[in-house]
């Protein structure tokens, strides 16, 4: 079989620079292009030696190499940061490697029952690898990110009392028309009891008809608390949303309680959160009000 060098050394060195790349995501490092890419280098100039000098090929030689690859490009902060990124930087290198393998077997030669190591299938087998680790590094990092971004919100008016996820999003500078009260909103699922009889005229129509025919709503308080706020896209449209002053938001965030008196939950009928995670947005302005004590209320959920 005829082995070229150049090619061999080409591939090795964008293989390497991209399992460099995902390891600095996954680890939360920041790696310059340059760095990486001297990485790669280095990993590609052992590949060519490994194929030259047979003692390149021993395992504690590869680690060698794995751990001079990681000092190359993140440095040295500590051994638990350095065994981390070399842990991670196989790991990344296992699922590539074996999206490859599994790439490769599609395209076996079934006479001989051989793989075809074709540059076209391992590149293949490379961008299928690559395409998952990053998808799940992105998941991940979505919901690490959720995760110290949601809070508990417990609303209550008149008796009514809902609770629900939000996630506090510092964009969300939504407020009335009038008192440029800070607004929720909510999807309309999440808050039956707030709803009240006012559910029936929800369902029966769509957002964009709520407040042209509010007043057949059929709930006193919502007649009587009713709250427009404007909502604009990033596109340039938007339209009211519908809400209602309540009596008072108690939210929960870590271990701290939040309160205010001084809020409005509009509902509307979109889904929210792709996977349900949360059903509200919460604007951060409402993490700045009065805390409570711990315990203080123990009817939150």
């Amino acid at each position: 079989m005829v082995i070229y060098w150049d090619v061999l050394l080409l591939l090795n060195v964008v293989v390497n620079g991209l399992i460099l790349f995902l390891t600095s995501v996954a680890v939360g490092i920041r790696a310059s292009w340059l760095r990486i890419w001297l990485g790669a280098l280095a990993g590609g100039c052992y590949v060519l030696a490994d194929g030259i000098i047979a003692m390149t090929q021993g395992v504690l030689v590869r680690v060698v190499v794995s751990a001079l690859l990681i000092c190359i490009v993140f440095g040295y902060r500590s051994w638990r940061s350095f065994l981390f990124a070399i842990a991670v930087f196989y790991l990344v290198s296992f699922v590539i490697g074996g999206a490859v393998f599994g790439w490769l077997s599609i395209g076996q030669n079934m006479m001989t029952g051989h793989l075809l190591p074709t540059l076209g299938g391992v590149s293949g087998g490379i961008l299928i690898g690559a395409s998952v680790v990053f998808f799940c590094l992105r998941r991940s990092m979505e919901r690490a990110r959720r995760t110290t971004c949601l809070v508990r919100v417990t609303v209550t008016c008149k008796g009514r009392r809902d609770t629900f996820e939000g996630l506090i999003d510092t964009g969300n500078m939504l407020s009335s028309s009038l008192r440029r009260t800070p607004v929720i909103v909510v999807e309309k699922g999440a808050i039956p009891s707030l709803l009240g009889d006012a559910s029936r005229y929800f369902d029966a129509r769509k957002e964009c008809e709520w407040v042209r025919d509010i007043a057949l709503c059929g709930d006193e308080l919502w007649q009587k608390r009713l709250s427009l706020s404007p909502y604009h896209t990033i596109a340039g449209t938007g339209h009211m949303l519908v809400g209602i002053r309540v009596d008072e938001v108690l939210m929960k965030a870590g271990g701290t309680w939040y309160r205010t008196n001084d809020c409005i939950v509009a509902v509307t009928e979109r889904k929210l959160s792709a996977d349900g995670g949360y059903t509200a947005i919460v604007p951060s302005r409402l993490l700045a009000e009065e805390k409570t004590v711990e315990g203080e209320r123990t009817w939150v959920s």
